[in-house]
């Protein structure tokens, strides 16, 4: 029964590969933004060659980014630098939506001969993202599954053809100074490298991989062996000649230059919170106060140490960190409190002397004589009696600051704060830190001397000549060994589900009191995992609660805004409101075990996301599937489709049947579910599944729900629109191995039934609903109706059902 396979398993397996040569370009990236003195045109061509979207094209293991941008640069008629400044969305029939992107153009790249700087407008298929209700009942359309839709704002590389009638146009354009209806260039698919920051605002000395994919969206592991074989490259095959692109007046996504990076230095200055370092006279005042207050201690101690008298009683005093917290923008502090107990009460806290120990690589060498650190007095230790300590502290060496608490010897008297058995905080310190990303190494140091001159007296009021005692035992526990500017996780729940409402809780501290622009980060279902390829934004509605030791998340199957994104397994990120970051251990991946799709925030809800549910529309089925003649003229095609609903009926309980055949070879809107080769695919994506009918039901005795009434199964028949034009299906039940450079047939329709179920991408590359085609050679055992690959698939499919 064995023809020909083809493998939608959605596994990643490399079967094209380019010469990969000499120099990362990550390299050329970081080296296109430190050296203005490259052409202006550097970064930009980088980006046009490798960033382009994988989402964004045919999900073909193999294709590496050089095929998508090849393809997609001769293929469209216009590419330009763009933000998406406005969209309408109108109806062709009922149910059927189209979006009318109006764009302000930065720069042209291709076509400038007709594409002029100001505004254009585009059209894309579906709805954005967004609920729309044309008199027939709110509905939204997302487009199909392996596709991408623009949001507004949405800014980057565009890439586009004439319309020309090919998607219905909307009865009045937008007004824009181009002549010009674009649309994208692949129908399904909206084609653009998506920058998710303003590049302007990323000043970085040394630049790195993750900073540079702020901006640049889907970037690639491809080498260049030097600057001049990358313009080569584009210019060889590309045809697009770089000083003949067009920067237009608006143009937004320049590097800064010297002048703009001056102005950010002027906003980033420090605010004064600690003395200048130039204050000289200040701080060699201070330094002599401190001398002398530590010769006039020792004077008083001498005869008590001479005689080597200690208080009987066995009083013991300790001291500990506490409250460590990442403050300030530009520039940031490292703050905490030292904490004091005594084991029992009856002492008062005259002369407390603590050496800390530092690493210089974070806060540079010698913080006191440099200004860069402040230390105040604890809240029961602020009063009149007690120095300020800021006048006392002093660099003991160049690695090591000694700062005290201790009395005013100017003072006629004195009234001592009796130190608790509970820790209370005795002084408040705070640190310039020079380097962010580098561990404090922070600790207590010297203890034995400090243990000597640790003094107090048995009497509030004792005269500062008076009668003196030593703490028979002095204990400096903890440290604050840890990395600076990251917050840290310390527990998470797992195991959980995307789009049903499981509630991600992430315990540990300095994620700040608020969330204000904070994000958690997931990796993205719909790509590769990789250390850069997160969902950069969730929809607010997703955070329940964000305080400094504790995160509360739901998990969504789908997010509203530019980038877009199904969250998946892996490694997952958290980014505070003043930007500090940390991602989790590679070794302690968080386990999504399946994602069932959800809707776009419902504003008449609240802006609440609904998961998408399978209704009945038949009196037996839930759904009844109908094959054109592209299919039902060919039995083996046919079987193979009978096939994969049943499995789907046998394993998940859902109930759906194959109906009667139709010519119809028509997707969208019209009352039927539809399977069939669109021969406007080409090979991108491989296939494409779509729900029509979506709408809601506001009051149910479940609570508001969420529905789809139809689906649209389209096949590619061929390639021949890739750069893997002899890619062949393989129609086979039978088990028998998958041949290079073939699909399987049988595998595709198992995934993209797994979505007319309404589950979404997984990360796991051992499951059906992973995102890439697989494409042979590779063994029976690997093929997706092999059980092993259905293990989290079956719950979610019942959890739908």
């Amino acid at each position: 029964m064995k023809t020909n396979i083809l493998c939608c398993s959605f596994y990643v397996k490399e079967f094209l590969k380019f010469q990969q040569i000499k120099l990362h370009l990550s390299n050329f990236l970081n080296l296109s933004l430190m050296n203005y003195k490259l052409s202006k045109y550097s970064l930009l061509l980088v980006l046009l060659i490798l960033s382009i979207n994988n989402q964004s094209f045919a999900q073909i293991s193999g294709e590496t980014p050089f095929h998508r941008a090849y393809s997609a640069t001769l293929a469209s008629d216009y590419i330009f630098e763009g933000i998406v400044i406005r969209q309408t969305i109108y109806e062709s029939t009922p149910g059927n939506a189209f979006t009318l992107n109006t764009i302000q153009i930065t720069k042209v790249l291709k076509g400038f001969e007709n594409l002029e700087c100001g505004t254009v407008a585009l059209i894309s298929r579906g709805t954005s993202g967004r609920w729309v209700d044309f008199g027939n009942g709110p509905y939204e359309s997302t487009g199909g599954s392996h596709t991408l839709s623009y949001r507004k704002d949405s800014q980057g590389i565009f890439f586009a053809k004439e319309n020309s009638d090919y998607f219905p146009e909307p009865l009045n354009n937008p007004t824009t100074n181009s002549h010009l209806l674009l649309r994208t260039t692949f129908e399904e698919i909206g084609t653009h490298i998506k920058y998710s920051f303003d590049p302007r605002l990323i000043v970085l000395e040394d630049p790195i991989l993750d900073s540079i994919n702020t901006y640049a969206e889907g970037f690639l592991g491809i080498y260049f062996g030097s600057y001049e074989e990358a313009f080569q490259y584009a210019s060889d095959n590309f045809g697009l000649d770089t000083l003949n692109f067009v920067y237009c007046e608006a143009s937004s996504f320049e590097p800064p230059s010297s002048r703009d990076l001056q102005e950010l230095n002027k906003l980033n200055e420090p605010k004064g919170e600690l003395p200048s370092e130039n204050d000289e006279g200040s701080k060699k005042k201070d330094l002599e106060k401190a001398k002398l207050y530590e010769e006039r201690t020792k004077e008083r101690l001498k005869n008590k140490i001479e005689l080597g008298v200690r208080s009987a009683a066995n009083k013991n005093i300790t001291f500990t960190f506490a409250n460590e917290q990442f403050t300030g923008t530009n520039p940031r502090f490292f703050e905490f409190d030292i904490m004091v107990s005594c084991n029992e009460t009856g002492t008062y806290l005259d002369n407390a002397p603590v050496y800390i120990t530092y690493n210089t690589s974070a806060f540079g060498s010698n913080i006191s004589a440099n200004n860069k650190i402040q230390v105040t007095k604890g809240s029961a230790f602020n009063t009149v009696t007690y120095e300020n300590p800021n006048t006392i502290t002093s660099d003991d060496s160049p690695n090591i600051v000694v700062t005290r608490l201790g009395i005013d010897f100017a003072q006629s008297s004195h009234t001592r704060t009796q130190v608790p058995t509970s820790p209370i905080q005795m002084l408040h310190v705070k640190i310039q830190i020079q380097s962010c990303g580098v561990n404090s190494n922070l600790g207590f140091t010297n203890q034995s001397t400090a243990s000597n001159a640790m003094i107090y007296t048995t009497n509030a009021t004792e005269p500062w000549f008076g009668d003196i005692e030593i703490y028979d035992n002095t204990t400096f526990t903890g440290n604050l060994h840890l990395v600076l500017c990251q917050p840290i996780i310390t527990t998470f729940n797992n195991n959980l589900k995307a789009g049903i409402g499981d509630i991600l809780t992430i315990q540990g501290k300095h994620f700040g009191a608020t969330r204000g622009s904070g994000q958690v980060m997931f990796q993205n279902a719909n790509d590769a995992v990789s250390p850069s390829n997160y969902i950069r934004t969730l929809d607010y509605k997703d955070y329940v609660n964000w305080t400094d030791t504790e995160i509360k998340v739901k998990i969504p199957s789908s997010v509203n805004i530019p980038d877009g994104g199904v969250a998946g397994s892996g490694q997952f990120r958290i980014v505070t409101n003043i930007n500090d970051s940390v991602t989790t251990n590679v070794l302690n991946p968080l386990i999504i075990k399946y994602a069932v799709d959800n809707t776009s925030p419902i504003s008449a809800l609240g802006d609440e996301k609904l998961r998408y549910n399978l209704v009945n529309v038949a009196d037996e089925y839930n759904y009844i599937f109908r094959c054109d003649t592209s299919i039902s003229n060919y039995p083996i095609r046919k079987a193979i489709v009978k096939k994969a609903i049943d499995d789907w009926n046998c394993r998940t309980n859902v109930n759906w049947s194959l109906g009667e055949d139709t010519t119809l070879s028509y997707y969208g809107q019209d009352g039927i579910n539809l399977i069939f080769f669109d021969y406007s695919l080409t090979g991108r994506p491989t296939a494409s599944t779509e729900k029509h009918s979506r709408s809601y039901c506001p009051t149910t005795n479940y609570g508001p729900q969420a529905y789809f009434k139809e689906v649209d199964i389209r096949i590619t028949p061929n390639w021949s629109g890739t750069t893997a034009p002899y890619l062949q299906w393989m129609y086979d039940t039978t088990g028998a191995n998958v041949d290079a450079g073939f699909v399987d047939f049988y595998g595709v329709l198992l995934h993209e039934f797994g979505h007319a179920h309404s589950i979404n991408h997984v990360t796991d590359t051992n499951d059906v609903m992973y995102f890439r085609t697989y494409v042979g050679p590779y063994p029976a055992s690997f093929r997706n109706y092999q059980i092993g690959k259905w293990n989290n698939l079956v719950e979610g499919g019942i959890d739908v059902v």
